[in-house]
């Protein structure tokens, strides 16, 4: 019942209950029980005090209370709602939440931190205003931190804490503690068989209709072809170093491993390529440089799961735009000259990256940039056209 904004709800029936929130979204068999009467869960239905909710093979869940509270239940999960009272004036209450087995992600809603407390058979966890995800299996539980703290205490009353993001504990069911660590990588030892953390580790950590910033760092090499439209036409042919950096977003499509996103980035290369006396001005020396390159693109993909390296990995791809700056310096005897251009064309890519720590991926990368006709003046008007491949490696890092 509600009580002057105080949003208690009691363990009667569901039908003479208020909800404490719903269930944002659903993927494949997933039920809720109460009073031993069950029922099915869609995207939308709402969940009440001291129900358990359930889920099947290859199934997942999203909850959302009403304070904002999400919990992302993996499958074969079970969890019970023992608790929620909130107090929407002051923001304060008490929620407590019994998770029996499977692997799930906390994120806390408005309340307090210390409003929240999460049960399991081996331990406790006390939230100290945080993200994490938990893995409750048969003999042990795994708590890793992804944002924020916690505090988790074994049934034989020692307590540990986990205070820097990307670190984990687990608690055996003896009572033994392994950890604070960081984490390593993924657990499949799990009913299902699915990964852990729940969505994809601490990088990556997409939920169902998520928003991830991310930013990463690329090296490599960049082979250009720049083409002078001229009498009789000629080519400048380049391999220099190239680095890079990039950033933006990912967006988890609900119920699915797709993602989309717009990233954009940098390109800096170092060096050169020359030509000397080609036939339209044997007399010249050509260096052509690129030392900047700017992109702009719309990327797609999937996440693989483990396959085929056993740790999380992501394969992706992208269209777009790409402004690149070219220079070009003549020289022949007694004359030397500099002219320079600034032209937009398209780009194309496709990578793969793979999870090598918490907060880390790394990956390669292949773009192509086209970058149609500009001028310049050297000696006279002189049109130019450009085409580059560029092959990288990547180390891309999601951000809280």
């Amino acid at each position: 019942m509600a009580l002057g904004g105080l949003a208690l709800v009691s363990a009667a029936p569901a039908a003479a209950q208020q909800p404490i929130g719903s269930a944002r979204s659903v993927a494949n068999q997933v039920d809720g029980i109460i009073g031993g009467a069950a029922r099915s869960l869609a995207a939308g239905s709402d969940v009440f005090t001291n129900e358990l909710i359930r889920t099947g093979d290859a199934a997942s869940a999203q909850l959302v209370f009403l304070d904002n509270t999400n919990l992302n239940v993996g499958p074969r999960s079970a969890v019970t709602l023992d608790r929620f009272v909130y107090d929407p004036q002051r923001n304060t209450g008490r929620v407590v939440v019994r998770a029996s087995r499977g692997i799930f992600r906390f994120i806390t809603g408005s309340q307090p931190p210390r409003d929240y407390t999460i049960r399991t058979p081996i331990a406790t966890i006390g939230v100290r205003g945080t993200v994490f995800d938990l893995l409750v299996d048969r003999d042990k539980i795994v708590v890793v931190l992804v944002e924020g703290a916690i505090v988790v205490t074994t049934a034989q009353g020692r307590s540990v804490s986990l205070t820097v993001p990307g670190t984990a504990v687990t608690i055996y069911a003896g009572g033994r503690i392994s950890g604070p660590a960081p984490w390593g990588g993924t657990i499949f030892d799990t009913a299902s068989n699915a990964p852990f953390p729940y969505f994809g580790s601490v990088p990556f950590a997409l939920g169902p209709g998520g928003w991830q910033p991310f930013v990463g760092l690329e090296g490599g090499v960049l082979a250009s072809r720049t083409h002078y439209d001229v009498v009789p036409p000629f080519d400048v042919d380049s391999t220099i170093g190239v680095v890079g950096f990039n950033g933006g977003f990912l967006y988890m499509l609900p119920d699915s491993k797709l993602f989309v996103g717009p990233r954009v980035g940098v390109l800096l290369g170092f060096g050169h390529g020359m030509i000397a006396n080609p036939p339209a001005s044997p007399a010249f020396t050509y260096e052509v440089k690129m030392p900047w390159t700017l992109f702009y693109e719309a990327e797609v993909g999937a996440d693989l799961g483990t396959a085929p390296f056993g740790r999380d990995t992501r394969i992706h791809g992208s269209l777009g735009a790409a402004t690149t700056h070219t220079s070009v310096h003549g020289t022949s005897p007694g004359l030397t000259v500099d002219s320079s251009t600034t032209r937009t064309g398209v780009t194309a890519s496709v990578g793969l990256d793979v999870e090598v720590s918490p907060s880390l991926y790394l990956g390669g990368q292949f773009r192509y940039i086209n970058v149609p006709t500009g001028t310049v003046l050297i000696p006279g008007l002189v049109p130019i056209s450009s085409n580059s491949y560029i092959g990288t490696v990547t180390l891309t890092r999601p951000l809280p």
